[in-house]
């Protein structure tokens, strides 16, 4: 448990629920991928567009980046983090993965 919660501090751990009987290790943590995404999408003149989950996450533009292809509750993490920052606004979609909810980058 001790390995865990310095990983925890380090922003390295999510826990799951208050019991915390399980867990999420990140080998980056949301704010790094958030940064990752945010300066890609800088790098291309994407903001101010409107893409899609699933675009980041799968499309043919984002193959090669690290985050192509990570768990989706983690893309939806890191895009939580911009949106916190004001570099971005989350659209809620209609499917259950959410794959089809936009995110606007400022």
């Amino acid at each position: 448990m001790m390995v865990l919660d310095a990983l925890e501090q380090k922003g390295h751990v999510e826990w799951e629920g208050k019991r915390k009987s399980r867990c999420f290790v990140m080998w980056r943590t949301p704010e790094e991928w958030a940064a990752m995404i945010y300066q890609w999408i800088s790098s291309r003149g994407m903001n101010n567009t409107v893409c899609t989950l699933f675009e980041l996450h799968s499309g043919d533009d984002a193959e090669g980046q690290d985050f192509y292809g990570m768990d989706l509750w983690m893309l939806k993490r890191s895009l939580t983090v911009l949106t916190s920052q004001g570099k971005a606004e989350l659209m809620p979609g209609s499917q259950p993965d959410d794959s089809d909810a936009g995110i606007k980058f400022f």
